[in-house]
């Protein structure tokens, strides 16, 4: 891999974010000495039509190959993220001739069956040459209603058949690079036997899932994808406030939220 800065494309809203993208950037910092070429996808700055998305930045992923003009590589995140290891790391991923990496989740709805898994489309690791012939033009993108993320799975993807997508599309990456609020998106790869006493189990309470949650230590990249138990609580979501199931985690995080308001406003008097 050439010595170029890492393109980083980070979705995320126009304010309602703001703690969060500090703290992130101060991880991705805090972990490299590789020069980080850092885009924030707004939805001001992309102006894209934006009805019945999740989020304000939902599907603002599928433009990053258009926007590095098909060249080179770029990786692509969400927000809600904080991060434990060198994103060097990631950028140098074999992708193994594939045109994308992502990691498997077996809750990922496949636009069939929810329990079928897909690959996570919240850290991407884009070619962006081989992906020109999987993505539609920002121009048409943009203006989409409804769904672009349902469409392109089912288009460019070809979900839900996994064995044509691993084939053509996706090289998978270890999911330690999206541990979603801690835990193991894969587990089913192993089976419980696989995980040691480091490793424990958290009962969902929506009863969506019942999954392994790694220990600090084993999270490259955190994944604070519970909408209702970020810690920031922005107001774009209707989910009501919970308390997040890993109190380990949210230590790291008010610890930096700490450290980055300092550098913000320093206040080094002796009192």
């Amino acid at each position: 891999m050439s010595n170029t800065a890492i393109k980083i494309f980070i979705g995320t809203s126009d304010t309602q974010d703001k703690i969060i993208e500090q703290v992130y950037l101060f991880s991705l910092f805090k972990n490299t000495d590789a020069e980080l070429d850092i885009t924030f996808m707004r939805p001001k700055k992309m102006g894209w039509t934006r009805n019945n998305w999740g989020t304000p930045f939902t599907n603002f992923r599928y433009a990053v190959p258009e926007l590095c003009n098909f060249k080179g590589r770029a990786i692509y995140t969400d927000v809600d993220m904080i991060n434990f290891r060198d994103i060097k790391e990631l950028w140098e991923t074999d992708l193994q001739g594939k045109p994308m990496a992502s990691a498997w989740d077996f809750l990922c709805d496949n636009t069939v069956d929810k329990n079928d898994g897909w690959w996570a489309d919240s850290v991407l690791v884009y070619d962006c040459e081989k992906m020109k012939d999987f993505i539609d033009p920002i121009e048409k993108m943009k203006n989409w209603e409804g769904s672009y993320k349902k469409h392109w799975m089912k288009v460019h993807a070809n979900s839900p058949d996994v064995e044509w997508a691993k084939k053509n599309l996706y090289h998978t990456l270890d999911s330690r690079w999206n541990s979603y609020d801690g835990q193991v998106t894969d587990y089913k790869e192993y089976g419980e036997a696989h995980f040691s006493k480091d490793y424990y189990w958290i009962d969902d309470p929506q009863q969506i899932s019942k999954r392994p949650h790694r220990p600090k230590e084993d999270i490259w990249q955190l994944h604070m994808t519970g909408l209702s138990t970020q810690p920031w609580h922005p107001r774009y979501t209707s989910w009501g406030y919970s308390t997040h199931p890993r109190q380990d985690l949210m230590e790291v995080y008010w610890d930096y939220v700490k450290k980055v308001k300092m550098m913000e406003k320093p206040n080094y008097d002796i009192r």
